[in-house]
């Protein structure tokens, strides 16, 4: 059959040749993903999808001249029977037969059309709102053809009890007859079983097109479906009606759901397809074959329900730990080294989960390599000088926020198996299956930090996240990230075919007043709508600002317990990692700490049972044989005076309390400070009134812990708890756990936590040399040789020692004590300099946030000195400690040294925002930056803010805090064009040039 020139549907299949070479020079999907994504469209198109395929139907389907169609007509015409074997495509629904069909009723059609001319323009010119437009189909149309209805069928006494079959014939009205009424009264049209059709459809259009509302559409739709009348449904809802739904829903929603559920309808009800309909059908099909197919097609295919699928790139907690066996093992048969672990520098939480998988790699005699970073640019250096034997990387601490495989300039193709082409690869990135790429490295990311970056969970065969159920909350983030990485190049060029989506029915011929390409968004304008769109879906996401979700070290104690790998140790690694996370995210320490007590009770319970069953065993192996009766008591190890082990407990919130003064574990309190203000006079008076009303002298406050009174240490708890309400101090005792240390005691896991990280913050003048600390020269700045050569590779050196401390000292009680004297006094250094500055007035508050800079004059000027505040008899305490426990306070030198250091900068600028807290004027976020004379360079730190601690606010305190200079940085940056240095895995500290802060400052606000 040759179709005409005038022919309807001339375009559609010029249209239909061009989408076929475009689909053929893209990669297909398979057969199953046919099935998997299409399955429903395709199933209505074709029974027999299996045998034939979709692509192969739809091929057949428009092309009149195929020889499948030539073939099975003279199969016909040789046996009869034959006929009722063939599929879709026989000759009682193939091409030719609806073709002929369609074209028939299609002149039917068109007289009544035109006899409803002067109605239809009525409707176009009358109508001016939606809601008219819905009364008018409810009263004029609805109701007009029910009441013709009811009429018709009353006047009938005998025949078929519907009051259809033989009575439905009186339904229909002549050529005439409707043209008369129609003229004569254009708003009261005949409405019969032949108009009622073509005038839903043409106020179901005018709806959807010039009052672009289809959500009105739709809920006349559904008035029509759930009226009680099923003639209503049956004559007013044909395929006609339901052709122009199926197009209106495409065209103003592109979701296959939708379209899903009206294919559902038509088979539920028996409606017959039309070619028109399968024209519909083939286009959103053919669409959807533009976009790659498969996964990469998702945000169209969403009527396969793949809720429950894991993406392949990002793994949980159980695929980790099969990962990682295959990691183990891959590891164990060779001799040179196959892993690297990269550990952020400045996070303790990363820090003990390296140590925890160390210990463990090490105990399978496994060859790894242990690499700490700085930064981004410092992991950069490091991975590409990675030897090419190392084919898993572990990121620990860090690269969840960055788009690692551009960052790291990675090519995916260049570390490809030898059995896998580059082609192949690419074919099945671009359909979504990035897991059966093919690899010799992959790349591991444990990082608590938020938000992801999406390009990592989404985006690459060579990334592996960890996730803690937090990416099953970006649905939404995902569907955008696919539509705008999906979108054909093409896309942008000819408006050809703008056009072809419109039904070409001939009441689209009329004369309209309002135009409908006014009302109706042209493809490219949908286009453009849905990349906006999406573009501001993932943009909000990025711009929440940063946060931590999990700790890291948690992630990985539950993947060694899952391994079988369980100690006191490796627990209490994940209790330093979580508690140094408490002081700003409360809401990560009090998730994970039920967890923990609970794997404490159970860890101990067992090693108390195993201790004693070995101390009866050898008890009764002991001289002549004999059991001692001893061995049959009923004993806790855990109070033995050599246990080691875990106990939880309730901790201060006072400075190392039980290894200072208790005046100064009071005095240089973040929480404390915050709530007495102990930086002015009478803040100190109230600490002394505190004492008082608590019975404790003076004297016995000054005294060190070791020699305090045993009567008052036992009582202690009550003291406090009977009177920091009156003042106020609702959160001194918290819960918490303690290590036991045996004869020498335990310690607090807040303690240990402060000690670890004065180590990792304390820059070392000389090499870390048997715990001892050696003087720097010339008052803490370097020789007069060296000039100004103070770079980031020197700095780097400085923060990568200060991680070994911090990693040694996680086992080594010795370190750790030597650390509480180092953080005595970078306690005593923030105190003295946030007092300085806050009495100084030098926190200034903007628009939106509070901002202290220190400049040349203060950070130059800046030594540590014993503060005059107190009493304390420190001094004398530490001097009586071994000689390897003393820390010379000339070590610290300079204080302007300590300024340069990210982390003292953010605990100076967290000491400033707990003291401001409870005021109401100090619930904004601080920037606070510092300035270094010898790179004249500004290093800032952005804060968030922090939330009041009350018992009223306790619920508002579990609110997930957000650190929005994070984004706030890189975007002023980028706008007021400076050179800045953004390198931390914090992504809220910045170097500035000092010519340029102003102008950043300015931008900011």
């Amino acid at each position: 059959t040759k179709i005409k020139e005038n022919n309807v549907y001339k375009n559609f299949f010029q249209s239909f040749e061009k989408m076929k070479k475009d689909s053929e020079n893209k990669a297909r999907i398979t057969s199953f993903e046919e099935q998997k994504s299409f399955k429903q469209v395709f199933d209505y198109l074709s029974k027999e999808s299996n045998k034939i395929g979709v692509v192969k139907s739809l091929e057949t389907f428009v092309n009149f001249q195929s020889p499948l169609q030539q073939q099975q007509q003279q199969q016909s015409a040789e046996d009869p029977n034959v006929s009722s074997k063939l599929s879709f495509f026989s000759t009682a629904s193939g091409p030719i037969n609806l073709e002929t069909q369609y074209k028939n009723k299609a002149e039917a059609r068109k007289k009544f059309i035109e006899a409803l001319s002067p109605t239809l323009k009525y409707i176009n010119t009358d109508i001016q709102k939606s809601s008219q437009m819905f009364d008018y189909v409810k009263i004029n149309i609805i109701e007009a053809f029910l009441q013709n209805l009811n009429a018709k069928s009353g006047k009938a006494k005998t025949g078929s009890s519907t009051g259809l079959g033989r009575k439905g014939n009186k339904m229909r009205c002549s050529i005439e007859e409707i043209k008369q009424q129609s003229t004569s009264t254009p708003q009261h049209p005949v409405v019969d079983i032949q108009t009622l059709p073509i005038l839903l459809k043409f106020c179901l259009n005018s709806l959807t097109f010039d009052f672009n509302s289809i959500s009105t559409s739709l809920l006349l739709i559904d008035y029509i479906k759930n009226h009680e009348s099923i003639e209503l449904y049956g004559f007013g809802l044909n395929i006609d009606c339901y052709n122009a739904i199926l197009i209106q829903v495409w065209s103003k929603t592109e979701n296959l759901n939708m379209v899903g559920s009206l294919i559902d309808e038509l088979k539920i009800n028996a409606i017959q397809p039309d070619l028109y309909t399968f024209k519909i059908l083939a286009k959103i099909y053919l669409h959807c074959m533009r976009v790659n197919d498969g996964l990469g097609s998702e945000p169209y295919i969403i009527w396969n329900d793949s809720s429950n699928e894991q993406h392949p790139m990002i793994i949980t907690q159980n695929q980790f730990y099969r990962e990682f066996e295959r990691i183990c093992k891959m590891s164990l048969t060779h001799s040179t080294c196959r892993l690297a672990i990269f550990v952020s520098c400045f996070n303790i939480d990363a820090i003990c989960s390296s140590k925890m998988l160390s210990e463990y790699l090490k105990k399978q005699f496994i060859v790894f390599q242990l690499i700490p970073v700085v930064g981004y640019i410092d992991m950069k250096e490091k991975f590409m000088k990675l030897d090419s034997d190392i084919m898993n990387v572990i990121l620990i601490g860090c690269g969840a926020t960055a788009d690692l495989e551009s960052f790291l300039e990675i090519d995916f193709t260049e570390y490809l198996s030898s059995d896998m082409s580059a082609e192949e690869a690419q074919r099945l990135v671009s359909l979504g299956r990035l897991n059966e790429v093919k690899l010799t490295r992959k790349i591991y990311v444990v990082d608590g930090h938020r938000p992801w970056n999406l390009d990592n969970l989404y985006g690459s065969p060579m990334i592996c996240c960890l996730d803690d159920n937090s990416a099953a909350e970006l649905n939404t983030e995902k569907e955008a990230f696919y539509y705008l990485i999906n979108i054909p190049a093409d896309l942008a060029g000819d408006d050809d075919e703008e056009e072809e989506e419109e039904e070409l029915d001939l009441e689209d011929s009329l004369d309209r007043k309002r135009n409908r390409n006014e009302h109706k968004e042209s493809n490219r304008k949908k286009r453009k709508r849905l990349i906006d769109e999406h573009q501001e879906t993932l943009e909000s996401y990025y711009q929440q600002g940063s946060t931590i979700s999990v700790p890291s070290s948690h992630q990985i104690y539950d993947l060694l317990s899952t391994l079988g790998e369980i100690s006191i140790d490796f627990l209490w690694f994940a209790v330093i990692g979580s508690r140094s996370l408490r002081d700003v995210y409360h809401r990560v320490y009090d998730m994970v700490y039920p967890g923990l007590k609970n794997e404490m009770q159970r860890l101990q319970s067992e090693n108390d049972s195993f201790s004693m069953r070995n101390d009866q065993a050898s008890r009764s192996n002991g001289l002549n044989g004999s059991a001692s009766s001893s061995s049959l008591l009923d004993f806790n190890v855990s109070k033995r005076a050599d246990n080691t082990g875990l106990q939880s407990c309730k901790e201060y919130t006072l400075f190392l309390l039980h290894h200072w003064t208790l005046y100064d574990a009071f005095f240089y309190s973040d929480y404390v400070n915050s709530k007495c203000h102990l930086y002015s006079n009478d803040g100190r008076r109230l600490l002394k009134t505190m004492f008082a009303r608590m019975g404790i002298s003076l004297i016995q406050a000054n005294q060190n812990w070791h020699y305090l009174d045993l009567d008052l240490k036992k009582k202690l708890d009550g003291l406090i708890l009977r009177e920091v309400g009156k003042f106020n101090l609702t959160e001194v005792i918290i819960d918490g756990f303690r290590r036991n240390y045996g004869f020498h005691g335990s310690i607090s896991s807040g303690d240990y936590v402060e000690a670890v990280q004065a180590l990792l913050e304390h820059a070392m003048p000389q090499p870390y040399e048997n715990g001892k600390s050696k003087p720097i020269l010339n008052n803490g700045r370097r020789r007069k040789n060296e000039g100004k050569k103070h770079d980031s590779g020197t700095k780097n050196e400085q923060f990568i020692a200060g991680f070994w401390r911090a990693y040694d000292a996680l086992n080594n009680y010795e370190s750790v004590i030597r650390g509480m004297e180092i953080a005595k006094f970078q306690q005593q250094f923030i105190f003295e300099k946030g007092s300085e500055i806050i009495q100084k007035g030098m926190v200034k508050t903007q628009s939106k946030f509070k901002v202290v800079i220190l400049n040349e004059s203060f950070t130059t000027n800046s030594s540590i000195t014993r503060s005059n505040f107190n009493d304390s008899t420190f001094n004398k305490s530490a001097s009586s400690l071994k000689d390897d426990r003393v820390v010379d306070i000339k070590t610290f030198g300079n204080g302007a040294s300590m300024f340069q250091n990210p982390l003292i900068l953010t605990k100076l600028g967290n000491w400033i925002l707990n003291v401001q807290a409870d005021l109401d004027e100090g619930l904004l976020p601080l920037l606070i930056g510092a300035y270094n004379s010898e790179t004249s360079t500004y290093l800032i730190c952005g804060l968030p803010k922090r939330r009041k601690q009350s018992k009223n606010n306790k619920v508002k305190q579990q609110k997930v805090i957000l650190n929005a200079f994070s984004v706030l940085f890189e975007k002023v940056t980028q706008e007021i064009s400076i050179q800045a240095r953004m390198d931390s895995f914090q992504s809220a500290i910045i170097e500035l040039r000092k010519e340029d802060l102003t102008k950043f400052l300015d931008g900011l606000t």
